[in-house]
């Protein structure tokens, strides 16, 4: 998934565009993008010594009954997540790198101090 990602509920109680309350649940995604929206769930599971599996999948708007398989990882203030595009057929990434040819993207969120 692309774009804007957050973890949590959407609040229906939002008085401003782009406001957002810390209602946070484990298992829930929603993502904004250019011109795309969805939302969706997500699995963590252990993988490697290094990072663990994460399976997210769309359960409504544009990204709706596609699975994108990924490894993720927490390094300091940053949280690593590289994922297919949604295809089965191109694996779990075994590394954080982004590959055309493979469609694997990487995504790195830092937090703000």
């Amino acid at each position: 998934m692309g774009g804007l990602c957050h973890g949590g509920r959407r609040d229906q109680n939002r008085t401003a565009p782009g406001e957002h309350h810390d209602h946070h649940y484990p298992d829930k995604i929603f993502c904004r993008d250019t011109g795309n929206a969805g939302e969706g769930t997500y699995r963590i599971w252990a993988g490697a010594t290094d990072f663990r599996n994460i399976d997210a999948t769309g359960t409504a708007g544009f990204y709706k009954g596609l699975t994108y398989q990924g490894i993720i990882a927490i390094e300091g203030n940053s949280l690593k997540w590289c994922s297919n595009s949604g295809n089965p057929a191109e694996g779990r990434p075994k590394e954080f790198r982004s590959i055309n040819s493979a469609h694997y993207f990487l995504t790195v969120l830092t937090r703000k101090p």
